[in-house]
Order: C-alpha cells, then sequence, then structure tokens
C-alpha cells in the first residue's frame, strides 16, 4: 500500500506499508484547521504492485488539537491548536418539515451549515442524532466544529440539573440488554465518525435520559479517542468526571461564578433560549414551545435577542465557556 498526502495538488509526504500495517505520514510545517481557515489536504491511498498502482481511493484529512489549559485568572478553557476559541452555535436536532430525520437532499444538508456559518456561528451540536457522512464532509469543508451525541434512550431516572446537588439525581437501571446496545451503537458511532476532522467533543448523556454508569463511560470514551474531549453529561446529573460540566438554563444564558466550577472543568452553558419569530409561508406548524418566546413583531423579537445578548457579552470573558440557543429544530449554544 501506498499513501500519500497532497496541499494544494502536489506531494507533500509518502510512505508505503504492508496491507493492514500502520503507516505514518509525517506532515512538516502543517496548516491548521479551523474555522476560519479549514484546510483540508488530500489523500490518495493505493494498491501497488510490482511498482504500479493498481488501484486507489482519494479522500482527505485535516491537521487541528483540541484541548483545556487555564487562563491567567486560573479558569479551564477550552483550546483549538493551543488558542482559546469561544464556541457558539446552534443545538441542531436534524429535523426536516417533509422528511422528518431524512434530508430531501445533500444540498439541502450543505444550505444549512452554510446558513449556520453566515449567521455568525462556529460549531454546531448535533443532537441526539447521527447525521450521513456528507453533512459531516460539509463541516469540515466550511469549517463548523462539531459536538457529536449519543441518541438518547431508556427514560426513568430522575434528573436533577443544578450542579453540586446530591442525593436527587439517579442512574438509570439498564436492562442488560439495554446496556448491551448502548455500549455496542456508542462504539459503531465513534469508530464510523473517528476520522471526522470537525469532530471535537463527544457528548454520551444529555439531560439523564437513560443515564447510568457515568464514570465508567465518561473514561471509557475519552480512553477510546484521546484526541476529543467528552462532555460526560449534558444538562445534569453530573459527577467529576470528565474535563466538562455542561448546564442548561432557560430562558436566559444564566451561569454559576467560575471561581466555585471553573478551576478543574470547563464551564459550558449547553443550552439555553430561546427566541422565535414565525413568518408566515415558513413555518410548518403555528405553535410554541415551552421554552421559546415568539413574538409576530420583527422589533420584539430584535429586542428579545438584544436583551439576551447583551447578558452574553457582558459576562461571557467572566463565566461563560460556550453555549447553546435551542429553538427545538436548532438551538443557539454558547460555550468556551
Amino acid at each position: 500500500m501506498k499513501y500519500t498526502a497532497l496541499k494544494d495538488g502536489a506531494v507533500i509526504a509518502e510512505v508505503e506499508a504492508e496491507p493492514g500495517a500502520t503507516a505514518v505520514l509525517k506532515i512538516g510545517s502543517p496548516e491548521l484547521w479551523s474555522p476560519d481557515r479549514p484546510f483540508l489536504y488530500d489523500l490518495r491511498m493505493s494498491i501497488v504492485r510490482k511498482g504500479k498502482a493498481v488501484d486507489e481511493v482519494n479522500s482527505y484529512f485535516a491537521m487541528r488539537k483540541i484541548g483545556i489549559a487555564k487562563d491567567q485568572a486560573g479558569i479551564q478553557r477550552m483550546m483549538l491548536n493551543n488558542k482559546f476559541l469561544f464556541q457558539y452555535g446552534p443545538l441542531d436536532q436534524g429535523w426536516w418539515p417533509d422528511g422528518l430525520y431524512t434530508a430531501p437532499s445533500d444540498a439541502a444538508l450543505k444550505f444549512d451549515v452554510e446558513k449556520t456559518k453566515e449567521m455568525g456561528f462556529n460549531m454546531i451540536r448535533k443532537h441526539i442524532k447521527v447525521e450521513p457522512a456528507r453533512w459531516y464532509y460539509h463541516c469540515d469543508k466550511l469549517g463548523i466544529l462539531v459536538w457529536q451525541d449519543m441518541p438518547s434512550g431508556d427514560l426513568g431516572n430522575h434528573w436533577e440539573m443544578r450542579p453540586g446537588i446530591w442525593g436527587r439525581q439517579t442512574d438509570k437501571d439498564r436492562t442488560p440488554q439495554s446496556e448491551g446496545y448502548y455500549r455496542k451503537e456508542w462504539n459503531a458511532i465513534m469508530d464510523a465518525l473517528h476520522n471526522v476532522p470537525s469532530i471535537v467533543v463527544w457528548v454520551p448523556f444529555n439531560e439523564a435520559w437513560g443515564q447510568f454508569k457515568t464514570k465508567e463511560i465518561t473514561e471509557w470514551t475519552m480512553a477510546k479517542d484521546p484526541s476529543r474531549l467528552v462532555n460526560s453529561a449534558s444538562g445534569g446529573n453530573f459527577e467529576l468526571t470528565g474535563p466538562i460540566i455542561d448546564l442548561h438554563n432557560y430562558p436566559d444564558p444564566v451561569m454559576p461564578d467560575p471561581v466555585y466550577f471553573g478551576e478543574k472543568q470547563i464551564i459550558v452553558l449547553g443550552e439555553f433560549g430561546g427566541l422565535g419569530l414565525p413568518v408566515d409561508g415558513h413555518v410548518w406548524q403555528q405553535r410554541t414551545t415551552g421554552v421559546t418566546r415568539r413574538s409576530r413583531r420583527p422589533k420584539s423579537f430584535s429586542s428579545g435577542t438584544t436583551a439576551i445578548w447583551s447578558v452574553w457579552k457582558t459576562d461571557q470573558p467572566r463565566a461563560f465557556r460556550r453555549g447553546v440557543h435551542p429553538d427545538h429544530g436548532r438551538k443557539l449554544r454558547l460555550t468556551g
């Protein structure tokens, strides 16, 4: 097998190895991938016989690093390529009015990612859903960070959304079959998406839905993929494991003082919101969710949005690390 890395059509690294063996391509002075500059290298993999390539497949890869580090105040920050990047974007549940979980076309998948970036966001949390590979390709190509959820299941245990409250949260007592399927499917999701450069965080649990053996699952996920961060429990039932503590608050972006929670873990505002502006001819249902404040007057919508963002801009340098806001199709998320 011959593996060839190319930059702008020029060969920059090449190595040969036996089929099934590990091959390492050394990239000098790498171009780092980021939302501002989503640089992708081309990759060519060839089957070589008697010095001649008899078959080959083309792909791509990127060079980027996600990690954590303390700032000058001793608060943990999320770092992309060793630099702090405030991540913000929608909690995207991937619904479509005509196909439910199925997009009408590849162009529609791309359109969603393009519009998300045009709105000024730099990340998407793919919420309790796994998309087709093409969606992740568009995120890689266009430059959108991705937080990937494990789809939730097995309701029934008690959810405690406040950090530091003991005795109220409970694990789901899953059957051996249920636990086995969770582990099998989470492992398969991570395997299938391992080579997606835009994915920087794995999220095994959300709002306690079927949450069980949190520390064990979190540490297994971290060990399986040490190249990414793990958000062990988005929105509650927190345990002292993993690098992230992810709180949800509605409607405003309220967060705890990082002095109490920011020394050991990154503080995440995992969900807040929301505001909606129904536009005649552009809504599927005339209804309001329990967490969404809607106005038919653009001025009211704008003033409400401005109020939320003024709070965010004031408090973000001190407390927020990252964030997401929900409209229950796509939620805004502020984090860091």
